[in-house]
């Protein structure tokens, strides 16, 4: 059981991690784009 729990949290870690990443990469994309818009 304990096993089974310590998998879970890890994947869970890793899930958020990834979700975290998307969303700082969301946000550079975006500011990439605003800046390239004022650049032209």
């Amino acid at each position: 059981m304990n096993y089974y729990y310590r998998q879970l949290v890890i994947q869970q870690r890793g899930l958020f991690f990834y979700w975290n990443v998307l969303n700082k990469l969301k946000i550079l994309e975006k500011r990439i784009l605003f800046f390239f818009i004022i650049g032209c």
